[in-house]
């Protein structure tokens, strides 16, 4: 069986530039036994759209975890730029001040 979780993004927030995951998917059919082939196929093709970006990829609202805030402001990341991302901000965090290289 495969994933149902066709969207896996990391998304950066617009007002305090935290970065989270972003997992979305389709929902399964509600009773497998009657199996309606239009409907599950429809399902499952919107979601692929979604996924590869088609027109609904939109961020309509999702709770920051960095500012404690609900709202819109996202900017969605693939996993390349979010990998080069972290790599900048360790980077930055392992850059030694001022006063620490005077040291002797």
């Amino acid at each position: 069986m495969s994933s149902r979780w066709l969207i896996r993004d990391f998304v950066k927030c617009g007002r305090c530039g935290h970065i989270q995951r972003l997992v979305q998917g389709y929902m399964p059919l509600p009773d497998p036994v009657l199996f309606d082939t239009n409907k599950h196929c429809t399902a499952y093709h919107e979601g692929v759209n979604k996924a590869r970006g088609g027109p609904s990829d939109v961020v309509v609202a999702v709770p920051c975890d960095g500012c404690q805030g609900c709202h819109s402001s996202w900017e969605k990341m693939d996993f390349q730029r979010y990998l080069s991302e972290m790599e900048a901000r360790d980077k930055a965090s392992r850059r030694p001040t001022a006063a620490a290289a005077s040291r002797p």
